[in-house]
């Protein structure tokens, strides 16, 4: 089970970590930078994949962790490890000390202007894993009696619920819950002894044939319309609830005077052991 009536009690927990902390250890990292901030983020996700008429795949993963960042002129220094603590935040301060101190006035906060398109409901709670599998199962089925020259069906199901927050310097602090459905469908139709791949044109309307072989005679198969779910949708509508939506918005903003974009790298917190690093663009 992944849902909480406080989303955040995954990000701060008793002994380990509180806000007022976060706001103090990050006000101490980046008091001499130009900009930056604490990224702290709790996701469990899960996938399938059915292949050849039977489960092939199915794995779950529950990981957390967080990424400091601090800019100082041309300097970016960056921090990060798997574990939420104080005392591994404060760790990954001793970092960016490392850093000419700023000479400039520090950046202004993003602007709070994202509206709340999704719930915060869990999309890995909300199915049962039976009937995911039977979902993908009557994917294959419906694949192969649409036409009998279909040879391989492959699908997949992939599901994620993503908790992050931001910490500035300045005060300002933003948080956002992202939940995450995808499917994906993949064809190959066998004719004549040549095989084709068949894929989505324009979602749900349409399908295009990669020939191996020659360009002409190829496999047609009419198309058929995606229901209109949230997994079709595959988290197209997704949006930021209230705050900006830290991945883009601001993260992307702070990016023009990084080597290398935050978001991937902090996202890397909730996977790789710690580590810290810092560069210098001249």
């Amino acid at each position: 089970m992944t849902q909480t009536s406080d989303p955040r009690s995954l990000l701060y927990r008793p002994g380990l970590l509180t806000p007022e902390e976060a706001q103090r250890l990050t006000a101490n990292a980046l008091g001499a930078c130009d900009d930056g901030e604490l990224y702290l983020q709790f996701i469990a996700s899960e996938s399938f994949g059915f292949d050849d008429g039977r489960l092939k795949t199915a794995d779950y993963s529950r990981d957390a962790g967080f990424g400091l960042r601090g800019v100082s002129g041309e300097m970016t220094g960056f921090a990060h490890a798997n574990e939420i603590s104080a005392a591994a935040i404060a760790r990954a301060g001793e970092t960016l000390k490392l850093l000419d101190p700023a000479k400039g006035a520090a950046a202004p906060p993003p602007r709070q202007n994202n509206r709340h398109l999704y719930t915060e409901a869990s999309p890995l709670d909300a199915v049962p894993f039976a009937a995911k599998v039977a979902l993908l199962e009557a994917i294959d089925a419906a694949a192969r009696a649409r036409d009998p020259r279909v040879a391989q069906v492959s699908a997949s199901l992939a599901a994620s619920w993503s908790v992050v927050e931001i910490v500035r310097a300045d005060g300002f602090v933003a948080q956002d819950v992202r939940p995450l459905v995808r499917l994906n469908v993949s064809i190959v139709a066998e004719q004549g002894g040549r095989r084709e791949r068949l894929k989505p044109r324009k979602q749900g309307t349409s399908y295009a044939a990669s020939s191996r072989g020659r360009s002409r005679g190829g496999v047609s198969i009419p198309p058929q319309p995606c229901p209109s779910t949230s997994a079709c949708r595959g988290g197209r509508d997704r949006g930021v609830r209230s705050q900006p939506r830290m991945g883009k918005a601001s993260v992307d903003r702070y990016s023009k005077s990084s080597t290398r974009k935050p978001g991937s790298e902090t996202a890397e917190a909730c996977r790789r052991e710690s580590g810290s690093t810092v560069r210098a663009r001249r």
